[in-house]
């Protein structure tokens, strides 16, 4: 039972193909991609590496498994091959003896029937004769058997050295595939290490990316409160130039939506922003007001229901709610907005051009920058 020389050369093939492929250095990455993108692309190929490694470690597993039959079949033929040779050498012995023991009771049998003058001439030619002649015939009979089980038994012998041969050929095609599986093993391992390197510095890129943003968005929230502030200082000046006693007219559209007796901040606007701190770190989730996770208006919905106020889980209905506050005027608690009505996302504000939020599907509840909001905040109560 020779085994095909392509099975014998699997094993190392699969090795080399896998060595070869992992010493291969990374795509080059796109032109102009950033190194969140690069670090993407390389630990995606390190996963997609690691995936097609399993495949062949579990081709290899199977192949181990055909080597096992193979060698449990050589075993089972040669135990069968060696009991038929112990029969028939016991069957040859047996004969040798049943055969030699019929021969001589004959013999002597022949030799107690004859008349009494023939067997006191032990000598006489005739009786001689009958028995060497029967002496011949048992010795023909016995060797011609002892022959076809003496070739049988050389039959049997060169069957079973095929079956040794079968077996010593699945034992080294079994180690030489244990040997494959352990390298394409190792070198999984050591793929595996990459990865979680690989992923270790994509979070760290993402982080400084995140907080980049956030510096970002800080800076440009500053400088839109910097830039109300001088608005509305413009606006006052120009309103006063006006004829005394005349109603103040401000050609700016949005403020003439100035709100009037502004309420000061709320006492319970700390309270909303402790239990916003609380939930740092929850995913976003759609339509989600807690307790595990948030989208945006459910977070400062529940945030202010902590404070004793209560409010329509949307947040445009929030804005229209409350009265709105002057970006260079807000106070912690405030909400601020982005969207027509402050119709597509709310903030809690905390002060300093810092917020909490809930951004979007994928990301979580943090603190990060304003970013560009309505010309207008609200102001629960």
């Amino acid at each position: 039972m020779p085994i095909p020389p392509s099975l014998r050369r699997t094993g190392a093939a699969l090795v080399v193909s896998m060595l070869a492929a992992f010493a291969a250095p990374l795509a080059a990455p796109a032109a102009g991609a950033s190194p969140i993108d690069d670090k993407k692309a390389e630990a995606a190929q390190l996963s997609a590496a690691i995936d097609a490694n399993g495949e062949r470690i579990s081709a290899v597993d199977e192949q181990m498994n055909g080597a096992r039959l193979k060698l449990q079949d050589a075993q089972s033929q040669i135990e069968t091959a060696r009991q038929a040779i112990d029969a028939a050498e016991q069957q040859a012995a047996t004969l040798k003896a049943t055969l030699g023991q019929r021969a001589a009771a004959v013999y002597i049998d022949q030799a107690g029937t004859g008349s009494a003058s023939s067997s006191d001439n032990l000598g006489d030619p005739i009786t001689a004769a009958e028995r060497s002649a029967y002496a011949a015939a048992a010795a023909s009979t016995n060797d011609g058997t002892i022959s076809k089980l003496t070739v049988v038994k050389e039959q049997l012998a060169g069957k079973k050295a095929t079956y040794e041969a079968a077996k010593a050929s699945a034992e080294a095609q079994a180690a030489q595939l244990a040997t494959s599986k352990q390298q394409l093993t190792t070198l999984n391992a050591t793929q595996e290490q990459l990865l979680t390197k690989t992923k270790g510095e994509l979070a760290t890129l993402v982080q400084q990316e995140q907080i980049r943003r956030d510096n970002e968005a800080r800076a440009a929230a500053l400088r839109a409160i910097q830039a109300a502030a001088t608005k509305r200082a413009l606006a006052t000046g120009q309103a006063t130039r006006q004829v005394a006693g005349s109603t103040a007219t401000v050609s700016n559209a949005a403020d003439t939506q100035m709100p009037v007796n502004l309420p000061p901040p709320s006492p319970r606007a700390q309270q909303a922003i402790q239990f916003a701190e609380a939930q740092l770190g929850k995913p976003y989730v759609y339509a989600a007001t807690g307790p595990d996770s948030y989208d945006c208006s459910g977070l400062t919905m529940r945030a202010w229901e902590a404070a004793g106020v209560s409010m329509p889980h949307y947040s445009g209905a929030q804005y229209a709610m409350f009265p709105h506050v002057p970006l260079d005027q807000l106070q912690p608690g405030d909400l601020v907005f982005r969207g027509s009505g402050g119709s597509d996302h709310v903030m809690l504000y905390i002060g300093g051009g810092l917020v909490i939020a809930a951004p979007h599907t994928g990301d979580h509840v943090k603190v990060q920058g304003m970013g560009n909001v309505i010309p207008y905040g609200a102001r629960p109560g």
